[in-house]
């Protein structure tokens, strides 16, 4: 989990050990069980995958409905920037050694 968010979610760390359909249905799986999920039917989730890491988030209200009468959630860009993991590469001067990181 993330301290800084404040609703139910998991991070799962994907490796090159774990990044086939196995050992993601495996992360998954974890993520669901750390959530409660089975126990939980009345709520959706959302999820995102990067060559890194799997977000899962829990979707428990809806915002809207639409004409039809049934319920609108998030889809899963509305976290996207929640979950922004970027690495830099470092460039001159950095590269040199004449930047304190």
């Amino acid at each position: 989990m993330i301290p800084e968010y404040k609703f139910d979610h998991a991070v799962y760390m994907i490796t090159e050990k774990n990044a086939s359909e196995e050992g993601l249905s495996f992360g998954y799986n974890k993520c669901l069980g750390f959530l409660k999920l089975k126990e939980r039917q009345e709520v959706g989730v959302t999820v995102m995958v990067s060559p890194k890491w799997m977000f899962v988030g829990v979707l428990t209200n809806s915002y809207t409905t639409n004409s039809n009468g049934s319920p609108v959630f998030l889809d899963g860009f509305a976290f996207s920037g929640l979950v922004s993991l970027q690495t830099v590469d470092k460039v001159w001067p950095a590269t040199a050694g004449l930047v304190n990181d």
